[in-house]
């Protein structure tokens, strides 16, 4: 593999525990990609730690169920979620369900790296064919991974530019349940309406007390700049 110059090396989940190997390669320099099926996080913590130590710090830990297919109620992606907790490093997932489901999971919850196994028939003989995705099925599911990725935004919570004006028409404002004279207290006579032209309503008790500054018809949306 050094001599195909190979860019990464990935360790199958079944060689987690043979520790001399994992160091082998971590030795190598390259980034190193290590699937966790069938193992305990002892186990994981052991080869994270066997790797770390040459130096290698360029590390992917995905979680997997080995079987093939797996169970989607098997998949555990919240063990990502102690793998980001746990280890300094990228996680993803090795993937060996029918769907893209636990992939998308996966993807919501973090992970950075993907394995999916392909195929170009499910009808070839042997193991992994029948779990496998076919040219068209792959490319849906990257489609959709970019839509994940895409819908995972920010973490900030803000209006958005296509709410400016749906956060209008949604929420309710201060109108005048009836006519208000210029000069009167605005008292109890208010009602909350869509759309938000005006004052919002948590702001009534403010307003109530407050005096009309012109004449507010019955229906009409109240301002600040009518009151005074």
């Amino acid at each position: 593999m050094e001599e195909a110059n190979v860019p990464f090396y990935k360790i199958g989940s079944g060689d987690i525990t043979w520790l001399e190997m994992v160091e082998y390669i971590a030795k190598k320099g390259k980034p190193v990609i290590l699937a966790t099926g069938a193992s305990t996080l002892a186990e994981v913590d052991e080869a994270v730690r066997v790797i770390e130590a040459t130096g290698n710090k360029n590390l992917a830990l995905l979680q997997c169920i080995t079987n093939y297919p797996s169970k989607i109620e098997s998949a555990n992606l919240r063990v990502l979620d102690t793998y980001q907790t746990a280890f300094d490093v990228i996680t993803g997932y090795s993937d060996h369900t029918l769907t893209d489901t636990v992939v998308l999971g996966a993807v919501a919850r973090g992970a950075k790296v993907i394995e999916k196994h392909f195929t170009d028939s499910k009808k070839n003989a042997g193991p992994d064919h029948p779990h496998s995705m076919e040219p068209d099925e792959f490319a849906k599911m990257v489609e959709r991974i970019r839509d994940m990725e895409k819908a995972l935004g920010t973490a900030r919570k803000e209006v958005v530019a296509e709410e400016s004006e749906t956060v209008i028409v949604q929420r309710r404002g201060l109108y005048a349940s009836d006519t208000i004279k210029a000069g009167e207290v605005i008292g109890a006579r208010l009602i909350e309406l869509r759309p938000a032209l005006g004052i919002y309503p948590k702001y009534k008790m403010q307003v109530a007390g407050l005096r009309a500054k012109k004449d507010i018809l019955e229906g009409e949306a109240i301002f600040w700049d009518s009151l005074e």
